[in-house]
């Protein structure tokens, strides 16, 4: 089964164009009044928090060969992507 992608599309709103963000069920989530490359990267966010949970994952099972400072470095990323050891 496919994994539905959230996606990024041009709308105008009170005459202006402005980029959309839509979840997988197509609702929206967020309005971009940036640029076109915001609005993708938005979009590509829960795809990319993905990979880097099962990097994270993966790094942790080296996790007694690394340095302190490493090891630190592993924890500050498990924070930022919400993954627990």
């Amino acid at each position: 089964m496919a994994v539905r992608q959230w996606s990024a599309r041009q709308v105008k709103v009170r005459g202006g164009l402005v980029w959309e963000l839509l979840n997988a069920q197509r609702d929206r989530v967020a309005i971009f009044y940036t640029t076109e490359s915001d609005a993708r990267l938005g979009a590509a966010a829960p795809t990319l928090r993905r990979c880097l949970r099962r990097a994270t994952t993966m790094l942790g099972q080296f996790e007694p060969q690394l340095s302190p400072s490493r090891r630190k470095s592993l924890e500050a990323m498990r924070a930022l992507v919400g993954a627990h050891s």
